[in-house]
């Protein structure tokens, strides 16, 4: 009777208990964001992932855009979408729990490499350049 209780329903093979914490705890995280966020579909639209995560819509359109957005995504014609199941599973998939209220903990890709001081020198000098030519054509007034 024991292996039977540890068994799916119709799969036929014992559960792994680890697997099935994992799973718990994504079906009550997708219940939690439901929720909290009055989540009624699927799928979620970038503003609402916006206020999930506590990222600027335009940053997570950013990441989009470069293929780094660290939650997989779906294009609905124009309108990128995550689904509810994949938010779920990125947030216990750490391990830890996200206290309601509270953003998760976002590891986000390093930053650009910093410029260097003989670059900005030289965007310096084009800027200084194109302040130039248009004060010249001010100065002549129009033709």
């Amino acid at each position: 009777m024991e292996h039977r209780e540890q068994q799916e329903a119709g799969g036929g093979e014992p559960l792994d208990a680890g697997a099935e914490v994992h799973r718990r705890k994504v079906a009550e995280a997708r219940a939690l964001l439901a929720r909290e966020f009055s989540i009624e579909a699927a799928f979620v639209g970038v503003p609402k992932l916006s206020r999930i995560l506590g990222i600027a819509p335009s940053t997570i359109y950013g990441y989009m855009r470069r293929k780094e957005f660290f939650i997989p995504y779906r294009m609905f014609n124009t309108m990128a979408m995550v689904s509810l199941d994949d938010i779920a599973e990125w947030l216990v998939s750490d391990g830890s729990v996200v206290p309601a209220g509270r953003s998760p903990r976002v590891e986000l890709p390093p930053e650009k490499p910093a410029v260097s001081e003989a670059e900005k020198a030289r965007m310096r000098y084009d800027q200084r350049v194109r302040e130039i030519e248009e004060d010249r054509r001010r100065s002549r007034g129009p033709r």
